[in-house]
């Protein structure tokens, strides 16, 4: 009967340790579908976030625009510019600002452009897609007093450009963006 026993009582402990296996891997496939499912909606609020700070970003280039031109003919406005996703092209030849992006998020309805007050966004198609922050200008944008598209890409460290007014050039009001 000891004998009998102890097998009864091996194999119990061995059904013990199966049963941990067992939760243990179903707890584990729980965790991997509740990360797979939350990972794509965290990126998405991440990226909604990013395209916020973009449009924050240009019109705080906007703002520096116009205290330059309000302060006449060679002034000079500092800014500091953090690019934390995309780039932003300073549009000489089309005389307007771009801020382009990837996101995981459709901020409107994919090639249909909105307005968000001076700016119109479009969701371009893409795998992510490419979403376009524009603002155009009646100045005539230049880099380096060059008619150029000036690109800046993202980076750790903020880029300092310089907005200045140079004055009546021809018909519209020269705007030149310099990178120090």
């Amino acid at each position: 009967m000891i004998k009998r026993g102890k097998i009864h009582s091996k194999k119990k402990n061995a059904q013990v340790w199966v049963e941990t296996v067992i939760y243990t891997l179903i707890g584990l496939t729980i965790i991997g579908i509740l990360i797979a499912i939350s990972t794509p909606q965290i990126q998405k609020m991440q990226d909604k976030a990013l395209i916020e700070q973009a449009i924050n970003g240009i019109l705080k280039i906007d703002a520096k625009i116009y205290e330059s031109i309000n302060s006449g003919t060679g002034n000079k406005r500092r800014l500091e510019l953090k690019i934390g996703k995309g780039q932003v092209l300073v549009d000489g030849e089309n005389d307007n600002l771009i801020w382009e992006l990837d996101s995981h998020y459709e901020y409107s309805e994919e090639s249909l452009p909105v307005s968000a007050g001076k700016i119109t966004i479009t969701t371009l198609p893409g795998s992510p897609w490419k979403v376009r922050l524009e603002l155009n200008y009646p100045f005539d944008i230049k880099f380096d007093n060059k008619d150029i598209v000036k690109i800046f890409s993202q980076s750790s460290t903020p880029h300092i450009i310089t907005v200045e007014n140079l004055g009546i050039q021809g018909e519209k009001t020269a705007i030149n963006f310099n990178e120090i």
